[in-house]
């Protein structure tokens, strides 16, 4: 029988269930391990337990760069970047759904006088190889900048293409690997950090857990967290759950019910 609810994982939940979980680790912090070990043996289960959901539990590419983060500590083996992301790959994406943040406004909000240079919503500059999609034949290293701006003028999209040989239209290119590539965001940052900044002023939270809560909005109904200061803020104030629309749950309390009602 599947939870009646969608579920989103935070970074705790994910250290607990990959990097925590690792009888190495375990090995070589034994006091921490028996501290943590309802934490770790409850968010291992959350990731493995396939046929608790009817879709995949959520997670997102913030929780996940901490993830990656925390494991490069010397706690953890420095693990290189390549390590971590064959991590991520094999035990995050094979049994997590990534969102993205849904961020809602009415309208542009009101910065400064300056927000005219924030109707860039995003621009990428990049160089990569392509493939011509009708023949699927090589055409070579190309030089891409895509721009997508909100302005007076309307919607931006494709300022350039540039590369070898005759200019090419964007509709005819496939993409098949970026060499390097220079992105940039700066609406999407000023709105996701100034909502998140409001989220947690509003709820006293940290920072980091208000963007675990701009992520799970729209995506799940409950995030699933090890961190004891984030859950029990939801614990004692009710009300934050019906003002968010997630509710915020201890892994380990999750657990216990659902070996309760008889999901696990």
């Amino acid at each position: 029988m599947a939870i009646p609810y969608d579920l989103y994982l935070d970074t705790d939940v994910l250290v607990s269930a990959v990097l925590e979980s690792d009888p190495r680790w375990q090995q070589d912090n034994q006091g921490e391990y028996r501290k943590k070990a309802d934490e770790i043996g409850a968010s291992r289960k959350i990731l493995l337990a396939d046929y608790l959901y009817d879709e995949k539990p959520k997670t997102s590419l913030y929780a996940i760069s901490e993830f990656i983060s925390k494991g490069r500590r010397e706690d953890f083996g420095k693990k290189t970047f390549a390590e971590m992301f064959d991590l991520v790959s094999q035990d995050i994406f094979s049994r997590c759904e990534v969102v993205n943040a849904e961020l809602h406004e009415e309208g542009l909000p009101k910065i400064d006088s300056q927000w005219e240079k924030y109707w860039m919503f995003a621009r990428v500059r990049c160089d990569a190889d392509a493939v011509d999609r009708k023949s699927g034949q090589p055409s070579g290293a190309k030089d891409f900048d895509f721009v997508l701006s909100l302005t007076k003028e309307g919607i931006g999209s494709v300022k350039g293409i540039s590369g070898f040989g005759s200019p090419k239209s964007f509709g005819n290119i496939k993409i098949v690997r970026f060499n390097t590539i220079d992105v940039s965001a700066p609406a999407f940052e000023i709105l996701l950090f100034t909502r998140a900044s409001e989220i947690a002023n509003k709820y006293d939270i940290h920072l980091g857990d208000a963007l675990h809560v701009l992520y799970a909005q729209g995506n799940a109904e409950c995030i699933l967290t090890n961190d004891a200061k984030f859950y029990k803020k939801w614990d004692n104030n009710p009300n934050f759950s019906q003002e968010s629309g997630v509710q915020v749950r201890s892994a380990v309390s999750f657990v216990q019910e659902c070996q309760y009602r008889g999901y696990l």
